[in-house]
Parts: C-alpha cells; sequence; structure tokens
C-alpha cells in the first residue's frame, strides 16, 4: 500500500459529534496511545517506552495533510513495523477513532479561527458559536 493520498476511495461517514470523539477517544487510549502516546505525539511518549522502534508522530505533516481515508487504511492495512488492527477495530470505530486523531492533531496546531466551534445539534443542523470565555491556561501562575 502507498502512502497516496486516498480520499477517493475512503470518505470518512461519520460526523464530528461529542459521541463519536468519546468513542474515539476511548478506543485510541486502548490501541493506538500505548505507542503513539496520550497526545498523539509519538517518539518514545507511549507505554512502551524504550522499545526497539520508535512510533512516528501522528502530527507529521503526511498525517496532518492527508485525508481521513489514509488514516483509517494505516489502521486498516498497518504500516512499518506497526501491526493491522482491522480485526481488532470494527469498522465504525475506526471512523471515531479517525475523527479523534483530528482533535489530536488540531489541539496541537491550534489557530486563532479554532475559537470559532461548529456545533451539531441533536437533529443534524449546524451552528457557528464563537467561543469568548478562552482562558490562556496561564492564570495564576508566578
Amino acid at each position: 500500500f502507498a502512502t497516496e493520498d486516498l480520499k477517493d476511495l475512503y470518505a470518512n461517514p461519520t460526523q464530528i459529534t461529542a459521541a463519536s470523539l468519546k468513542k474515539g477517544a476511548e478506543n485510541y487510549r486502548i490501541y493506538c496511545s500505548i505507542c503513539h502516546g496520550d497526545l498523539g505525539e509519538g517518539g518514545l511518549t507511549g507505554k512502551l517506552k524504550g522499545g526497539h522502534f520508535t512510533p512516528p508522530s501522528l502530527h507529521s505533516a503526511k498525517l496532518k495533510d492527508g485525508s481521513d481515508g489514509l488514516i483509517y487504511q494505516i489502521i486498516v492495512r498497518g504500516q512499518n513495523t506497526m501491526p493491522s488492527y482491522e480485526k481488532q477495530i470494527p469498522a465504525d470505530v475506526r471512523w471515531d477513532i479517525v475523527n479523534y486523531v483530528r482533535v489530536l492533531q488540531r489541539s496541537q496546531n491550534a489557530k486563532e479561527a479554532d475559537l470559532e466551534a461548529k456545533v451539531v445539534d441533536a437533529t443534524g443542523a449546524s451552528k457557528t458559536e464563537v467561543k469568548t470565555d478562552v482562558k490562556s491556561g496561564k492564570e495564576g501562575q508566578h
């Protein structure tokens, strides 16, 4: 399998919702964080520190710029020393993990435009909200 962009073959059918992200986070912790780390930074941040391989960062340009289908296919087929997770992770859960990886990527590369959130309600309608109460996280530090 080549690393070409697979968006034409594998479009993400799962909307990014709170439920999808919750399921994606839970399964990411089970299947992915052991090697890629809790934030997807790769290297030796996972629980297998000191192993014989260095898992790649999920924040690489290849994955950030690639389609959701590319990440999905890496989960299905594996890559380099990463085995296939096709039998362990059901197809719908794979897409939840892809959605969660996208959130991890955005969290480590946030832009000012990220202060706007598109919210999808229970009916599927979306609206844009501007977050005005965002804190820097540095309050109270000396």
